[in-house]
């Protein structure tokens, strides 16, 4: 399964850790050593890319700016999101609330990492697994595609421009979701946030 991990700095050791045990999987998750705009079109072309969002979950993450812009565009283009509790201090945002978690807090255990397997194994099943209903027609009504691609690459240019609230507005409004975007832990705004392949987050 291709699987983006998003974690803050503080916790990379961690990361690196979990990644390695991870083997038979396309993982990439960002090393960079300088922040920029021009990098957060790298962070949404590997969000595209991927199947799976795997979020490290620690105080320093769950405040972290660029790991909840990561969270929000993961949800924008519908990846699955797998959160991993790594810290027992760590105050799970409420929008992970329904969302079960791995519990990795004490540490890389067996029984932590085997249930992080069938999390995945099961993601990956839902990834590939056909509508129960058969292919979908395509009606009179639907959107064009032209307009989908127009909003994708405003999106694009937004985020390039460092308008990341804008961004996730105009994903959700491509994908017709509604726009919602996590400011920090427990709190929303309305609209307007094989091996590993490595590209260290800004927070």
């Amino acid at each position: 399964m291709k699987l983006f991990v998003s974690y803050a700095r503080v916790d990379k050791p961690y990361c690196v850790q979990i990644v390695r045990a991870l083997t038979g999987h396309d993982i990439w998750y960002d090393q960079r050593l300088y922040a920029g705009t021009n990098w957060w079109h790298e962070i949404y072309r590997r969000l595209e890319w991927c199947e799976g969002f795997l979020w490290l979950l620690s105080p320093e993450s769950v405040r972290s700016t660029a790991c909840l812009r990561e969270f929000n565009l993961a949800l924008s283009l519908g990846r699955i999101v797998i959160p991993l509790l790594i810290h027992p201090e760590t105050e799970v945002p409420q929008a992970l609330k329904d969302i079960h978690h791995v519990d990795f807090s004490r540490g890389l255990q067996q029984d932590a990492l085997d249930t992080l397997l069938r999390s995945i194994e099961a993601a990956e099943h839902k990834v590939i697994q056909p509508p129960a209903s058969g292919p979908r027609s395509v009606d009179i009504d639907d959107a064009p595609v032209k307009d989908l691609e127009q909003s994708i690459g405003e999106a694009t240019r937004a985020m390039q421009q460092g308008q990341f609230d804008e961004a996730v507005y105009l994903l959700r409004r491509a994908r017709g979701r509604p726009s919602f975007a996590i400011c920090g832990p427990g709190r929303r705004a309305g609209g307007g946030g094989g091996g590993a392949q490595t590209g260290q987050p800004a927070t």
